[in-house]
């Protein structure tokens, strides 16, 4: 099984434990969909999709966080998308008209699990404002989509990191 890696799941609450193939580089909170609905369909026992349950490492006590990312895999959707070709179109989105420029064969920018999604049934938009900010990326697949808002900045809040009092800069 090509990119994927072999992963026991042990369920305390079940008292029991799956070997489940899993994608490599993938997000936390793609891995929680893929367990839940593997722990459904191996066992007679549905857990609850709506619970805020915690993957935790056994052997090092690390707990993994929902929106945890490799830099590899953001590095390597980047450098995908800037050696494919595209397309610019407008599109009306809430009443508001945006260019945007089209990516075929390409859906790593999408959030949602879909199991009936490949790289060849799928596309990718990027839609920008007037004045060129991106405000939307829309996946679209088969007769499905998935539009996501879109919100970047360069301005950090500096409670957001604890700076040790010994730091020197330079």
């Amino acid at each position: 099984m090509k990119n994927k890696v072999l992963v026991r799941l042990i369920v305390p609450e079940l008292d029991t434990s799956f070997d489940v193939f899993v994608p490599i580089n993938e997000v936390i909170w793609r891995l929680k969909i893929l367990f839940i609905k593997s722990v459904s369909d191996l066992s007679s026992f549905s857990l609850p999709e709506n619970v805020n349950y915690i993957l935790l490492n056994k052997d090092t006590g690390k707990i993994y966080q929902n929106n945890e990312l490799e830099l590899a895999k953001i590095t390597s959707s980047l450098e995908k998308i800037k050696e494919k070709d595209y397309k610019k179109g407008k599109e009306e989105i809430n009443d508001t008209k945006y260019t945007y420029e089209e990516f075929e064969n390409y859906n790593s920018m999408m959030l949602k699990y879909a199991e009936d999604i490949t790289e060849e049934n799928s596309k990718t938009r990027f839609y920008f404002n007037k004045e060129n900010k991106l405000e939307y990326i829309k996946t679209i697949w088969n007769d499905k989509e998935e539009l996501l808002k879109v919100d970047l900045t360069y301005e950090v809040e500096d409670t957001l990191f604890d700076i040790p009092e010994n730091f020197k800069q330079g």
